[in-house]
């Protein structure tokens, strides 16, 4: 809760895709293609004016239509790891407050649809983590049918914070 009262929601990482300049920049630099898999089989031009909610930009060899993944950070890919993907971690310090209630964390597959906001919207009716869990999941699987073919990954953890004074 903001100190209002109000429900609010700080998102402590961002997504390490080719979306992103710097991870862009370092896929190219260690000698990635990056290109939607459309833009790989010449069926759009080239540009890097990639927009949320088309096909993803994706990271290929120049050897080959492989991996193919649209992340920049993974831990054990050999593939992509010649191509610039790393297994280094970003991460946020954050030291709780008063008004914390919860944490949330999620695949980049539960919050391709909802927003950090929305996902405590729905955490708020909800009485312990494993019911947060499901509805997230839920929801989130929801979303992805009704936008595409296929799911992503939506494996979410939730750990309610409780002041012990």
């Amino acid at each position: 809760m903001s100190d209002e009262g109000k429900l609010s929601a700080r998102g402590l990482t961002s997504d390490q895709t080719p979306h992103r300049k710097d991870e862009l920049e370092r896929i190219k630099k260690a000698g990635g293609l990056v290109m939607t898999s459309e833009q790989y089989d010449h069926e759009e031009p080239m540009h890097e004016n990639w927009v949320d909610g088309d096909s993803p930009p994706r990271i290929w060899s120049k050897e080959g239509k492989f991996p193919g993944c649209a992340f920049t950070r993974s831990i054990g890919d050999g593939n992509g790891e010649a191509l610039g993907v790393t297994a280094d971690a970003e991460y946020t310090e954050y030291t709780l407050s008063d008004g914390d209630e919860m944490i949330i964390i999620g695949s980049d597959g539960i919050f391709e649809f909802i927003s950090d906001l929305e996902a405590a919207n729905i955490a708020s009716h909800y009485d312990t983590p494993s019911e947060v869990c499901r509805a997230l999941v839920g929801e989130s699987y929801k979303r992805w049918i009704k936008r595409e073919e296929r799911t992503d990954d939506i494996t979410t953890i939730v750990g309610f914070i409780t002041n012990n004074d």
